[in-house]
This record gives C-alpha cells, sequence and structure tokens, in this order.
C-alpha cells in the first residue's frame, strides 16, 4: 500500500474493532516498525510484550480500563517506556523521549494499515498511587506501561480519499494562518512499509526545488492529520521559508550545537548511547556520524595508520567533537525550510499537568513522523534541531527570531528539504530479541 493511502487509513477514525488476528509476518512487520522509530541521540526509550495468553489480556485490560478480547481475537502488544533510557541532563523534562514514543505509535499505525490491519491505540497509561505492577508479566521495574496496541483483521474505518488541508502559519508567528487544500497526487509514490525503512535523514545542506511549494502541502498535510489523530489538535505548525529567516536558524542550530557539544556532563550522558557493539560498528561502519560530528579529518588519518575504529562514538567520549565539529553550511540554497510546532499555553498547564504534556508530546511525535515519512516518499529529507530546544539561550533566539508570543510554547524545531547529495545513512537498532518477548 503506498504511503499516503496508509497514513490516511491509519489515522482515520475507527467504526469497528478488529476482531480477528493479525497473521505471524504482519506481526513481525508491525514490531520491525516499531523497532526503527526515531529518538534522540537513538536511545530507543522501549521495549515490547506481546500478549499471548487470556490471563495477561484480562490484567491489562483492566489496567487500562479497556474491554478485553476474545482470545482467539486481534493481537495486543504493550508498549514499555525505559526509564534507564531517558536522559536527565540533555533532556531534563522528557521531551525528546515523549516524542519518539509518540513516533513510534505513528509507525506501529502506518505499518498495520499498510498491511490491511486495523490499530486501536490506548494510552498513555495514567499514572496510579502505587503504580501499576502486574501479576502475570515479567518486566524490570525501569519499565513503565505506556501504550496498548490492539491490532487485527476485521475492523473498519472512516477514511476520505482527500486529507484535510494544512493549516498553518508562514515564516513568523505574526502572519495569518494559511490553509491550503493538497495539490493532486504526484504519479509515483512510495510503498508505506518501504518509507519505514528508508526514512530519510540528512546532516548537510537541504534545498527547495521546483516541486516544493506543492510538496510542503503534501507534507505539512500528512502532520496536520496526525495531531488531530492523536488528540493534539491545539498544536500550531510555523512553517519558515523566508531566506533570511532560515540562514539566521541555521545559525542558531550551529551555536546550540556547539554549546552542547561543550557540556562535558551533556556530553558524557549522550556519548553512551552513540556507542553500539563492536559488531555493529564492524558491520555498518560510522561514515554518517563522523561526517557529522566533524570528524573526518581525524578518521582519515587513522585509516592511513591502517587501523579501523568505531571513531565517532569514542571521539565524542573524549572530547574529540569540539576541536573537529563541521561548520554548517548556512545560505539561502543550503539552509532548506524550518517547521516548528507551537502551543498556546498561556495558564501554564503544559509545564504543570503531566498527563497533558504526554498527551501533547505523543501528538507532535506521531506529527513529526508522519510528516518524515511523507517527505521520504516525496524524495525529500528531515533534520531534528534538538539542541535548540534544549539550550536556553538558543531556544530564547529561535523564538524572538519567529516572534513567538511567550503565552505560547515552542515544542520542537526541524529542517526540511531535498537533499543535496546521494546519502547512505543507516538506520542502526537493537537487536529485536533485545526489546521484544512474550510477557514471559
Amino acid at each position: 500500500m503506498r504511503l499516503e493511502e496508509a497514513n490516511e487509513r491509519a489515522l482515520a477514525e475507527p467504526k469497528a474493532p478488529p476482531t480477528e488476528p493479525p497473521t505471524e509476518g504482519q506481526l513481525k512487520e508491525i514490531l520491525e516498525a516499531a523497532r526503527l522509530a526515531p529518538s534522540a541521540y537513538n536511545v530507543q526509550p522501549w521495549q515490547f510484550r506481546v500478549l499471548d495468553s487470556s490471563i495477561r489480556k484480562e490484567e491489562v485490560a483492566e489496567a487500562f480500563s479497556i474491554p478485553k478480547a476474545p482470545d482467539d481475537g486481534p493481537a495486543w502488544i504493550l508498549c514499555l517506556m525505559d526509564r534507564n533510557r531517558m536522559l536527565p541532563v540533555a533532556d531534563p523534562l522528557g521531551t525528546e523521549t515523549y516524542i519518539a514514543l509518540g513516533a513510534l505509535v505513528l509507525n506501529v499505525r502506518v505499518a498495520a494499515a499498510a498491511q490491511g490491519l486495523a490499530c486501536r491505540v490506548v494510552g498513555p497509561f495514567e499514572s496510579r498511587n502505587p503504580p501499576w505492577r502486574p501479576r502475570t508479566i515479567s518486566f524490570a521495574v525501569n519499565l513503565d506501561p505506556y501504550f496498548v496496541f490492539i491490532i487485527g483483521q476485521g475492523g473498519q474505518a472512516d477514511f476520505s480519499a482527500d486529507p484535510r488541508p494544512a493549516v498553518y502559519r508562514l515564516n513568523t508567528f505574526q502572519s495569518q494562518p494559511k490553509k491550503a487544500g493538497p495539490s493532486p497526487k504526484p504519479e509515483s509514490a512510495m510503498d508505506a512499509l518501504e518509507c519505514v525503512r528508508l526514512r530519510r535523514v540528512d546532516r548537510e545542506a537541504l534545498g527547495r526545488g521546483d516541486s516544493w511549494a506543492e510538496d510542503s502541502v503534501r507534507i505539512l498535510s500528512a502532520g496536520r492529520r496526525a495531531l488531530e489523530a492523536h488528540g493534539a489538535a491545539e498544536v500550531e505548525l510555523l512553517l519558515v521559508e523566508d531566506d533570511e529567516k532560515t540562514v539566521e536558524l541555521t545559525g542558531l542550530q550551529e551555536k546550540a550545537w556547539r554549546k552542547a557539544m561543550t557540556d562535558r556532563h551533556r556530553l558524557a550522558e549522550i556519548s553512551v548511547w552513540l556507542r553500539f557493539s563492536r559488531d555493529e560498528w564492524k558491520k555498518r561502519r560510522d561514515g554518517e556520524l563522523v561526517r557529522h560530528f566533524g570528524l573526518g579529518p581525524l578518521k582519515g588519518l587513522i585509516a592511513k595508520l591502517g587501523l579501523s575504529s568505531g571513531l565517532a562514538p569514542l571521539g565524542l567520549r573524549f572530547g574529540a567533537g569540539r576541536l573537529f565539529i563541521q561548520k554548517v553550511q548556512a545560505s539561502p540554497e543550503t539552509t532548506g525550510a524550518f517547521l516548528t510546532t507551537v502551543l498556546e499555553d498561556p495558564g501554564g498547564r503544559f509545564s504543570t499537568d503531566d498527563l497533558y504534556r504526554r498527551r501533547i508530546l505523543t501528538g507532535v511525535g506521531a506529527c513529526l513522523e508522519a510528516i518524515w515519512l511523507r517527505a521520504t516518499s516525496l524524495g525529500a529529507s528531515l533534520q531534528f534541531q534538538t539542541s535548540t530546544m534544549v539550550v536556553e539561550e538558543v531556544r530564547a533566539e529561535v523564538r524572538a527570531a519567529l516572534e513567538v508570543p511567550e503565552t505560547h510554547e515552542l515544542l520542537s524545531l526541524i529542517r526540511m528539504g531535498y537533499p543535496v547529495r546521494e546519502m547512505k545513512y543507516t538506520n542502526i537498532r537493537r537487536d529485536p530479541k533485545e526489546i521484544t518477548g512474550q510477557g514471559d
């Protein structure tokens, strides 16, 4: 199934719940899509349990206040958030973790829809005192139940052939919201599961070509639909295409990255998650990270000596990245466009109500992943600007540049456009056996 149709089906309001289980192959494809979800610094803060018995389904149904399905009915997957993989220094409020979980949800829904399955999502799990700890499902104390996915055949979805129009502000927050119906569909589009596997990311220059005016609307329409489907319709999309502002934001991106790379506590924390097993580095190399962290000259020197090393994580561990950080290209031709998500929050609820915060950020994560997949299908690329959101000084400068009022919360910043080079980026993920199980 093409991505556009799969996305529409995935985010449509179900008419009826699924009644029959997926095949083993379908379930495996869905778990693989979940495993490939993006996360800041690749921490992958999740584990999964496929609930394979009546007693386990009953216990989870009671905890999440949902009706129990028959044993021969749809598959139930319990998604657990791994608190040990959160980043108290780099991400003290858990923003990036909740956004990553939202991206995971989008992947699961799209992978299910692409195979003709229905998917119901229940969560995030509301806090209890004391917290719910299951009797029949085994998992470590650092894992918190977060979502339940109920997936199967036979569910019907109410969706229209045309997605709802994108609604966004252009260039600055002072501009009037723009509504644009999507342009005619392109003649060719990528398969949905292929988009999940090959989601494009580039750390270098991005441009806006002849097709950008139409493609940007298609991309933003996918994001808007995801926000509404995940209960975060109040979040606004602010698209920045003005050449002067994109150059300014690119400069702020570099400033935030350099500040982040000189914070030794933050550096020590994130470098742990950039290290992988020796076999992974031997198999996949670390070329993309070497380019990103500006370690190319040092890598070349080591190669001349006839040595091989997973240099990016090793170099970061010892602070080499601060000496070799690559300068960001900043010109109207190389900046692409920037997109930020903004929430009106004059009462400060986002900061004080954790359940509300989780709902909003989960919706933002689903929105960003929908945008990312749609961009991939259209030959575009995306780059997260995590550092600009966590370095407070730079975050304030981004707010000022976009004229965002103090009554509004900046949630995320991404850069997107068409890549100017042929990419060979590889997504490295944990072994499936490490993050999935039957609840034993």
